[in-house]
């Protein structure tokens, strides 16, 4: 029995000193007390406080040595018969109004040792300011390390977190990663609860008791699946069609969605030119509810018809131009064509009806118009509406359509009058003009040319001036282009005038060179090179044979037989003459000249001297490039022996030094 209770008060004994020792107290103390000399807080009206006998009371404005420390989470008092009259916070410090007379002060603060009855070390008088220091042991707050481990690792669970002691709400940690954790550092010796849901899956809830330690605390979860599957099948082809659940858009048909387990769900399936398919659905964990929703076709093809370049629209939306066809939901349409807004649009209403395909015409747009009275002075010229002749001055012009028009008059021999004019709905625009004998006129040329204007000379074309209709002297000269030169009329109403100048390929002062084929008693093949100046011409020419002529000589006082030879003939020389030219292409130029003419084998050379007269006639095909013809006859004035034997004994080799023929060559001229 004596054992018994033995063990019992020791029991008693451990368990009152085990929570003593756990709980280690922290201490405060006052590290300053003292009268404030110059404060005189405690008297200003606005912050004076009295006791029961109508006496001020002082005020101890009391502080901490630490910022992070608050004056506020202390307990004052003063003894048993001081009262404290009032407490306020002011900015970091507490300010304590008290009765006079205290000379002790007892202070307590959770979770530290009171101070009991410790002596001021003065008597707190009336109407006075004092400054109370404290200085506190904070508390060392150990942390240790929660990770969270979640699965499935990849459902987004979320965890939230709060103390136990705490009425606040949890603390939003986040989502887990990708491999399912999720950790945060947590102060020890504290209770915690939590709470980590996943959208599909049941709610998890616990609690942690977070003890002092390093190793970090890992809490495993394995959440509870709370889901099945919705399957929205296309048994219709209707692939495409909008699903809503409850007002929210899952996808498109065909889909599958995995859902929270629940009943009366509301399936909503939409697609264009469709009604909508609605219905009701429940998921049941593990299972999938499958739905093919047939929807019902609610248009029909519609061909809408307007006037070629107008503008369809139904209900505001352009649909093209002229014609459109296409599917309309079926029921009541506002339908209308235009083309600008000079015009007012065609509208009609239409109803479409499901699966019946129509037709609809709409009207042309009505132009929206005013007038034009037009008249000028003098009267009966010719009235030009944008291009378009419409009568003669005066002329009132009905039914123009709105908006801006050119407006011009024309008579014979006055200048042509034009204005831009507008044209308001339902008014006359009245214009007045006059035609005056007077203009200014315009010169060009194509291409540009230098201009002698009556004799005189004003500089290149495009030329104006003012004047008035006549007969005017006009020369237009470019070079290698042929030149204007003659009296023209100009006309106020025509005033501007262009004149096209011809090529003029043949000039007076040219130079050539040609590539010849000669025909008749010398056929042969040729090279020219001339030139014209002032349309003198000086040509140089060489012309070598092409056949040949065979001859058996016989030598005086030699034994030998006789010999074969085979001549050939050669011609060098020149000619002048004077080119005639005839239109702007063609030139003829008769010439005369002279040359020397060579025959010869490999054994013999035979000369003459021969005079030529000629025509050449030569026509340009394109600038510096042309052909020719020059027929010719040759007359040999001056023959060598050995030449005059030849001639005796050869008819052709006598032709070739007298004799006609023609020379055809194309030539390049610069």
């Amino acid at each position: 029995m004596i054992r018994q209770k033995r063990f019992l008060f020791l029991t008693l004994v451990l368990l009152l000193t085990l929570p003593a020792s756990a709980q280690r107290r922290l201490t405060f103390r006052i590290a300053d007390f003292a009268l404030a000399e110059e404060d005189l807080t405690a008297r200003n009206e606005k912050f004076q406080v009295k006791d029961n006998d109508g006496n001020l009371c002082a005020i101890v404005k009391v502080k901490t040595d630490n910022p992070e420390d608050s004056p506020s989470s202390y307990k004052f008092d003063f003894g048993t018969y001081i009262d404290v009259k009032r407490t306020e916070m002011h900015d970091d410090a507490l300010w304590i109004w008290v009765q006079q007379g205290a000379k002790k002060i007892s202070i307590r603060r959770e979770g530290y040792t009171a101070i009991s009855q410790q002596a001021l070390g003065l008597t707190i008088q009336k109407g006075r300011t004092y400054n109370l220091l404290l200085s506190a042991q904070m508390p060392e707050v150990q942390y240790r390390i929660v990770q969270f481990q979640v699965s499935p690792a990849n459902e987004g669970a979320i965890v939230k977190v709060k103390r136990e002691d705490s009425d606040g709400d949890f603390e939003l940690w986040g989502a887990v990663d990708e491999a399912g954790g999720k950790a945060q550092r947590l102060e020890t010796g504290v209770t915690y609860l939590y709470e980590v849901s996943a959208e599909y899956y049941e709610k998890a809830e616990g609690r942690i008791v977070l003890t002092y330690g390093e190793a970090n605390h890992v809490e495993k979860l394995t959440l509870k699946p709370n889901f099945g599957y919705l399957e929205v099948a296309d048994e219709q082809g209707i692939a495409g069609a909008e699903v809503y659940v409850n007002d929210r858009r899952i996808g498109v048909v065909p889909c599958k969605k995995r859902m929270d387990v629940g009943e009366n769900y509301r399936i909503m399936v939409g697609k264009e030119l469709y009604k909508t398919y609605s219905s009701t659905f429940t998921i049941r964990k593990g299972e999938t509810t499958k739905i093919a929703p047939q929807l019902e076709a609610n248009f029909a093809e519609t061909t809408i018809l307007a006037p070629d370049t107008a503008e369809i629209l139904v209900e505001g939306e352009s649909r093209g131009r002229g014609k459109w066809t296409g599917p309309l939901k079926a029921g009541t349409y506002n339908v209308e064509c235009r083309f600008d807004n000079r015009y007012r649009p065609a509208r009609r209403q239409i109803t479409v009806r499901p699966n019946i395909t129509d037709t609809f015409q709409l009207d042309s747009p009505a132009p929206i118009t005013g007038s034009i009275y037009v008249n000028s002075s003098p009267l009966g010229a010719t009235i030009q509406l944008d291009g378009s002749e419409v009568g003669q001055t005066p002329k009132e012009i009905k039914n123009v359509i709105i908006g801006s028009h050119t407006l011009r008059v024309v008579k014979e021999g006055l200048r042509a009058e034009e204005q831009k004019i507008e044209v308001a709905e339902g008014e006359t625009t009245e214009v007045d003009f006059q035609l005056r004998d007077f203009a200014r006129f315009t010169i060009n040329s194509k291409p540009q040319a230098r201009l002698t204007l009556n004799g005189e000379n004003v500089g290149q074309t495009p030329y104006s001036f003012e004047g008035s209709s006549g007969n005017y002297d006009i020369r237009l000269v470019r070079s290698k282009y042929k030149t204007y030169n003659q009296s023209t009329i100009l006309r106020s109403s025509a005033p501007d005038t262009t004149f096209h100048l011809r090529r003029q390929y043949i000039q007076r002062n040219s130079g050539y060179v040609q590539a010849s084929f000669q025909a008749g008693t010398l056929m042969g093949v040729g090279v020219n090179v001339g030139g014209y100046i002032y349309n003198i011409n000086i040509e140089g020419y060489a012309t070598f044979g092409l056949g040949g002529e065979t001859v058996y000589l016989n030598y005086a006082g030699d034994a030998t037989p006789s010999t074969e030879e085979r001549l050939k003939a050669r011609c060098f020389g020149g000619r002048i003459g004077y080119g005639i030219t005839v239109g702007s292409r063609l030139r003829i130029t008769p010439q005369v000249g002279i040359g020397a003419l060579t025959v010869e084998s490999d054994n013999i050379t035979a000369n003459a001297l021969c005079a030529t007269l000629g025509c050449r006639v030569e026509y340009a095909l394109a600038p510096f490039f042309g052909i020719s013809l020059t027929p010719e006859g040759q007359f040999a004035i001056s023959k060598k022996d050995v030449f005059k034997e030849l001639s005796t004994v050869s008819s052709k080799v006598k032709g070739w030094g007298t004799g006609g023929g023609a020379r055809i060559g194309i030539y390049l001229f610069f």
